[in-house]
């Protein structure tokens, strides 16, 4: 399902090396947002992005987890950039598979 703030990220986030879908050598990650407010993305953990054997990188991981923040804030309507991002990894994220990414508004400060 789109959102109507799809235009706010094309506009704020034109050239994103995750979500530009025509940005050569980027991920190529489609957002959208589902009834509860959740925004979902997609993405497909081929072998470009290995690490460790079989897992994909934890930078990319980190760089995906921005992506979801930053995406569901513009599917809400606002635009921030990243002050602060720290990762621990519960469980490896595996190769030759499709990961879903999920992000929410947990509380706000904003007015």
């Amino acid at each position: 399902m789109a959102s109507p703030h799809d235009d706010l990220r094309d506009q704020e986030h034109k050239r994103c090396f995750v979500c530009d879908p025509s940005r050569a050598g980027g991920m190529k990650v489609s957002f959208e947002l589902n009834d509860a407010g959740v925004a979902i993305g997609r993405f497909d953990c081929n072998a470009d992005y290995e690490g460790y054997d079989g897992l994909v990188h934890g930078g990319v991981i980190a760089t995906l987890l921005d992506a979801i923040m930053t995406n569901c804030l513009f599917q809400h309507g606002h635009v921030a950039v990243t002050a602060d991002l720290r990762v621990r990894y519960r469980k490896p994220v595996l190769l030759h598979q499709q990961a879903e990414l999920r992000g929410w508004i947990v509380a706000t400060t904003l007015p």
